[in-house]
């Protein structure tokens, strides 16, 4: 019983202390300055939403939306869904989805940004 929690203490302090030295973010253009030190998450939510719309506005067509945000170390979470940052126990999430219209052009862009930090 000791040896598990002992087990346990040190994937929790080896969680935490992997906090400090890995970037919770990519280090992309996309995300550049993007800190919980330094940003709000509702201030870094609507930055990301001006970026990214003003790349890719809506009405315009969706081609090359997954491409960009996969350059920028960004995942698929399923279709019309991206995401980056979640690590752990120190998360900075970051997520983005779009709808499209029948024509396949971008509807609407959701973006979602929150720094919970290290617990």
């Amino acid at each position: 019983m000791r040896l598990k929690a002992g087990l346990a203490v040190a994937l929790l302090m080896a969680s935490l202390s992997g906090c400090a030295s890995r970037p919770r973010l990519p280090a992309t253009p996309l995300f550049a300055g993007l800190t919980g030190a330094d940003w709000e998450d509702a201030k870094a939510t609507q930055r990301l939403r001006q970026q990214i719309g003003e790349r890719f506005p809506i009405g315009t067509p969706e081609a090359g939306l997954a491409d960009y945000l996969s350059s920028q170390g960004m995942g698929p979470v399923k279709d019309r869904s991206f995401s980056a940052g979640a690590v752990g126990l120190c998360k900075s999430p970051v997520l983005i989805s779009w709808t499209v219209d029948g024509a396949g052009r971008i509807s609407d862009l959701s973006v979602f940004y929150s720094d919970t930090g290290c617990l």
